[in-house]
């Protein structure tokens, strides 16, 4: 562990997820730490390989899927770094795991039903993960001709969760209401414990759906609808240090 990362000059930091109260952080393009806000120390966690080879123009035009979470068959912290890479046409997945416990990087099977979705919603460069129930959640979207478009992303979108024991994946059913009623700007959350899921839509606004049984499609309930008020956007709050008050 070390104490401090001293960073002069202005550069990128962000989340990129927490569990039990560790949270994995990334500062500029490779830098990845998992730092415990109660002790304020931080462990720099090597890059993955494959940050390795990508060329800036793959950089540009592709995105970094990240989830961070516990596997407790083997009491062992994961990370996982999905690579999105390459303009649409040429769009590639690569996909790598950390173990905390051997402390390197190994290349998994990638995602090969869809591609692995960047949330309109997140800000900047990186999506994160939901931790739920020791498997890691995201969003994805058919292939199309190699391309994932927004008509089929509104209309065909999936929820995919990782199993961090097993290190596969699995499609999670969505609530079944939105199989008929299904165009909107989807992004998912974790409410208490329960894989959550948010839905806005231009004309009703959003609604917020939790999964109460994990893995039980029938168990979605509509848990709140925010209406929609004039032109005004639903925005995610960003949160501004006082002191040591937020």
């Amino acid at each position: 562990y070390g104490r401090y990362y001293p960073r002069a000059g202005s550069f990128q930091f962000g989340i990129l997820g927490s569990c039990n109260g560790l949270i994995l952080i990334s500062v500029d393009k490779g830098n990845l730490f998992l730092w415990n806000p109660t002790t304020r120390q931080a462990k720099k966690i090597a890059s993955p390989e494959s940050y390795g080879f990508t060329d800036a123009w793959d950089f540009r035009c592709g995105y970094f899927i990240y989830g961070f979470g516990y596997d407790d068959s083997t009491d062992d912290y994961k990370i996982v770094c999905v690579f999105v890479l390459g303009p649409m046409k040429q769009r590639r997945t690569t996909t790598e795991i950390y173990s905390w416990r051997t402390n390197t990087w190994k290349k998994i099977e990638n995602f090969e039903k869809g591609v692995l979705v960047r949330c309109n919603f997140e800000l900047g460069m990186f999506t994160k993960g939901k931790f739920v129930n020791g498997k890691l959640h995201w969003l994805t979207s058919p292939y199309k001709e190699d391309v994932y478009d927004d008509d089929e992303y509104l209309n065909n979108w999936e929820i995919v969760g990782f199993d961090l024991a097993e290190e596969k994946y699995e499609i999670v059913g969505r609530p079944q209401y939105l199989s008929s009623h299904n165009h909107c700007q989807p992004r998912l959350l974790e409410l208490g414990g329960h894989l959550s899921l948010t839905c806005f839509n231009e004309e009703s606004g959003m609604d917020v759906w939790v999964m109460t049984k994990y893995g039980e499609t029938e168990s979605w309930v509509k848990f709140w609808t925010c209406p929609r008020v004039g032109s005004v956007d639903i925005l995610v709050p960003f949160p501004v240090p006082s002191g040591m008050r937020v």
